[in-house]
């Protein structure tokens, strides 16, 4: 009984918290986006890393048909690259205007005739 009433309040804790974060997100999306996108590239880095590690401690013999050496650098150049580019995982502002889904609900209206 002792763990479920844990369990609740910390269910509780985390949907305060997911609660928060979407209201920051509201009030300011670009420092959220640029955030977010460096967030994504130093877990990429960091992912590549431990693929790496775990590829080099591992048996020789048990390497042989696994791919994490190479998963590891992609992962690593990929994470530099986003820190590099950050506009590369955020979305472009256009999105957040009208223009985009006006673009968008105008093709789905739009009827090509049949020729």
């Amino acid at each position: 009984m002792k763990m479920l009433k844990e369990l609740k309040w910390e269910a509780i804790l985390t949907g305060v918290l997911y609660i928060l974060l979407g209201i920051v997100a509201l009030l300011i999306p670009e420092t959220m986006q640029k955030t977010l996108g460096y967030l994504i590239g130093i877990v990429l880095i960091v992912a590549g890393l431990i693929s790496i590690i775990c590829y080099l401690l591992r048996d020789a013999r048990e390497n042989y048909y696994h791919n994490e050496f190479v998963f590891g650098i992609l992962g690593i150049v990929l994470g530099a690259v986003v820190l590099y580019k950050v506009e590369i995982v955020t979305l472009p502002d256009s999105l957040y205007s009208g223009e985009y889904w006006s673009c968008v609900a105008d093709a789905a209206n739009c009827r090509m005739p049949l020729t």
